[in-house]
């Protein structure tokens, strides 16, 4: 009686027309699936495997890092902003479809897996160094298909308010809140380069070094020129004019110029020493 009640039937009214209940092969994100063909095409698997490091042996590994970076990422590209949904996803033919092969017909990751996986295994230090470098080398990728020979980059600052005693949060005078003070570092395009989580009270300048100069040098390694659009808002404006364009023998140049994606600027162009 139960196989007959999961049978389409037919609707009397129309006979062309059947009704079948097949929830498990419906889903609302399959737009996810032209993101999961862009990061096949920039090769983000590999750069997976080159950037981050997997502690767990034999059975442990019942999905790849690859499969747990990509639920947890897609899960939020499709507006889940927690791990609430996590069980409900585990089954959704998209969250199937964009993992590896063998779990095409298992499931994805429950919410015990990927809890483990953001809450521990991805705060390691070491993986939060590769998750910069992830990043960082996934857009390079992208990149690669501009052909331009000249890269902007744009740092700035912004405020991400908390609710209790987060630790590192602390009150920030400009914001008028208890918050982190992130630091951001953006190409023209609007990609997001590298980020730094900071303690609310510090100077907007702080730790400006470790995102910039890093990718001036890849930059200036692929043939580009470099021009800086500081926030004016801000202090960035004076900050690679320090002791760290002597450190890494760039030479920079303030000119006044516009740019088509952030007008009204002040440009710092960046070349090394001839």
């Amino acid at each position: 009686m139960g196989e007959k009640q999961n049978q389409p039937f037919q609707l009397l009214f129309n006979s062309s027309l059947k009704v079948d209940f097949q929830g498990s092969r419906v889903t609302s994100d399959g737009g996810l699936i032209l993101i999961r063909e862009l990061d096949e095409r920039l090769g983000l698997e590999k750069l997976i495997e080159e950037h981050l490091s997997d502690s767990r042996q034999g059975l442990n590994k019942q999905f790849t890092l690859a499969d747990l970076l990509r639920q947890s990422v897609y899960s939020r590209l499709a507006g889940h902003e927690d791990l609430n949904d996590a069980e409900r996803l585990a089954a959704d033919p998209t969250f199937r479809l964009i993992s590896s092969q063998r779990i095409w017909d298992r499931g994805a990751a429950l919410t015990s897996t990927l809890h483990w996986f953001e809450t521990e295994l991805l705060t390691r230090e070491e993986n939060l160094i590769g998750l910069m470098a992830l990043n960082r080398e996934t857009v390079g990728q992208a990149d690669c298909l501009d052909g331009s020979d000249r890269v902007v980059l744009d740092m700035d600052s912004s405020e991400s308010p908390v609710h209790g005693e987060q630790e590192g949060s602390a009150y920030n005078g400009h914001f008028e809140s208890v918050c982190y003070h992130p630091l951001f570092l953006f190409n023209s395009h609007g990609d997001c380069l590298a980020a730094k989580l900071r303690p609310g009270n510090v100077h907007s300048a702080e730790d400006w070094d470790e995102l910039l100069l890093p990718e001036i040098e890849r930059q200036q390694a692929e043939g580009k020129q470099v021009a800086l659009y500081p926030g004016l808002d801000t202090a960035p404006i004076k900050w690679p004019l320090s002791t760290g364009s002597k450190a890494r023998d760039v030479n920079w140049r303030v000119a006044k110029r516009q740019s088509p994606k952030i007008p009204l600027r002040r440009a710092i162009f960046l070349s090394a020493y001839e």
